[in-house]
């Protein structure tokens, strides 16, 4: 009894720590690019606290995200959430990111492409949740277009009002494939009307405001 809660206090003391250095490495970081005029892209270290932010204000303890690459995400931000689920297309990232968090049970990662696989995973999700999208960036070998607007339909054709954060918002001109960012936005209000839309820093945010509950009379 006694080993398994050295072994507990062990791993909390780790957790804090490994948060707390985090956090002076990413101030230091956005700290810097501030002080550069915030030039793009954003650091890594800025979308990490977004996420945790948005996170806290929405109170959301589940993160998905599309487009695992080299699984930076998920590592940064495994103490962040109780559940996280990452989506990639690439067999060889896949691979990786299986490996990688293989010892992590509450980090799953789905091989796929990533509009199929949020319809399945967005019908298990019993509560709201926080998506990060960040699969258009590139086209994989045999996709014929970006994912970004099938993802909007299976997110946002769920009952839950889920946290949408759209990375690289510079890419969405109307060219390339790309819809453009008022293109993007009249598409999200055909899906959910009373859907906000803000852009800022490169992320597109999306969410639902909880209506304001009447005073009981």
């Amino acid at each position: 009894m006694f080993k398994q809660f050295w072994l507990n206090f062990q791993k909390k003391i780790q957790k804090r720590y490994r948060k707390f250095r985090e956090g002076l490495h990413n101030t230091s970081v956005i700290n810097r690019w501030h002080k550069a005029g915030n030039p793009y892209p954003t650091p890594h270290e800025y979308r990490q606290e977004t996420l945790k932010q948005y996170a806290t204000k929405f109170g959301l303890d589940t993160l998905v995200e599309t487009g695992t690459y080299m699984g930076k995400m998920p590592e940064a931000l495994q103490d962040d959430f109780a559940r996280i689920y990452t989506i990639e297309v690439n067999i060889d990232h896949y691979l990786n990111a299986k490996e990688k968090f293989y010892a992590l049970p509450h980090i799953e990662t789905i091989k796929g492409e990533s509009g199929e696989q949020l319809e399945l995973l967005v019908a298990e999700l019993a509560k709201p949740s926080l998506f990060w999208l960040d699969t258009h960036a590139s086209l994989e070998k045999g996709l014929q277009e970006i994912s970004i607007l099938k993802e909007l339909k299976a997110i946002l054709g769920s009952t839950q009002n889920h946290v949408i954060l759209i990375n690289d918002a510079r890419l969405f001109t109307g060219e390339k494939g790309y819809p453009s960012l008022v293109e993007l936005r009249n598409y999200i209000v055909s899906l959910k009307p009373l859907a906000q839309f803000e852009v800022e820093n490169d992320i597109i945010r999306v969410w639902v405001p909880v209506p304001a509950q009447s005073p009981v009379s």
